[in-house]
C-alpha cells in the first residue's frame, strides 16, 4: 500500500488530497484483491489506474519501490524508528499526533499571520486536554 500511496502523491502533484483520498480508499477495501483495489481507489483519488499500476508495480527510483526506498532511507537518515513520526520545521514533534496537539504544534511553530484555523475549536479543545492531564 506504501507504494501506491506514493504513487498517487507523484501522479498527482498538485493534488494535496490525492493521496490521502486513495489510503482512505485502501483502508476501507482491505479486504480486496490488489488489482480490484487499486482499480476502486483510483478512480476513488481521480487517477488513472494504469498509470497507478504501472508506477506501483515498476522498477527504478521514480517507482513505487524505489520511492519507498528512498523514504525508508531518509526516514533512518534521521533517527526514525516508529511510526507516525512527525517533524515539525526539522524538530520531531514529541508524544502521539493527534488532531488537536498536531494542529497546535503547526500553529505554534508558524511565524506568519496565524491562519483561521489556529484559532480553532481544536486548539481550544486540545488546551481542555492538557488541563485534563495535570
Amino acid at each position: 500500500m506504501q507504494t501506491h500511496a506514493l504513487c498517487a502523491k507523484k501522479l498527482k502533484p498538485s493534488d494535496p488530497f490525492a493521496m490521502y483520498e486513495y489510503i482512505e480508499c485502501n483502508f476501507g477495501n482491505l479486504g480486496k484483491n490488489d488489482a480490484d483495489n487499486t482499480r476502486l481507489c483510483a478512480a476513488n483519488a481521480t487517477l488513472d489506474k494504469d498509470d497507478m499500476w504501472k508506477c506501483a508495480t515498476g522498477y527504478g527510483p521514480d517507482s513505487g519501490p524505489g520511492m519507498l526506498l528512498k523514504s525508508a532511507q531518509l526516514a533512518d537518515s534521521m533517527g526514525v524508528n516508529a511510526a507516525p513520526t512527525v517533524f515539525i520545521n526539522g524538530k520531531e514533534l514529541q508524544g502521539v499526533p493527534t488532531a488537536p496537539n498536531l494542529l497546535k504544534a503547526i500553529c505554534d511553530a508558524y511565524t506568519g499571520a496565524k491562519p483561521k484555523g489556529c484559532s480553532s475549536a481544536l486548539v481550544a479543545e486540545e488546551k481542555k486536554i492538557e488541563k485534563c492531564r495535570r
